[in-house]
C-alpha cells in the first residue's frame, strides 16, 4: 500500500492549494493550458513545501494524498502542458525545418 500523507486544511495557503489542485484536475477534460499551469503549481506545493503538511487535525478537516499519485499526476500534467503548448516561447528552438532543394532548382 503506498504512503499515504494527512492534510489539514486548518491554513489558508494549504486551503488554497488545495483548492487550485481540485478546481484544475480537469484541465485535460477542458482542454485549457491555464488550469494545467495551475494544476502543476498545486501539485508542486503539495510535493515540495512541508509546511503545508502538517500531521494530525480532526476528521473533518483532514484529506490524505498519496504523495506518488501527486507525483505522478504531476508528470502527466507536465507532458500534457508541453505537448499542447503551442506558443513560440515554449517551442523556440525545438523545432528543425528541413529543405530539400531539387537539382535543377535554378533552371
Amino acid at each position: 500500500m503506498p504512503e499515504v500523507t494527512p492534510i489539514t486544511t486548518d491554513l489558508a495557503s494549504s486551503s488554497s492549494v488545495l483548492q487550485d489542485y481540485g478546481d484544475n484536475c480537469d484541465y485535460d477534460l477542458e482542454n485549457s493550458l491555464t488550469k494545467c499551469a495551475a494544476f502543476i503549481k498545486a501539485c508542486r506545493k503539495i510535493l515540495a513545501n512541508p509546511s503545508l503538511m502538517t500531521r494530525g487535525g480532526t476528521i473533518t478537516n483532514t484529506l490524505q494524498f498519496d504523495l506518488n499519485q501527486v507525483s505522478e499526476q504531476l508528470k502527466k500534467a507536465e507532458a500534457w502542458y508541453r505537448n499542447n503548448n503551442t506558443s513560440s516561447n515554449s517551442r523556440a528552438g525545438s523545432q528543425t525545418t528541413l529543405v530539400n532543394f531539387p537539382s535543377d532548382f535554378r533552371d
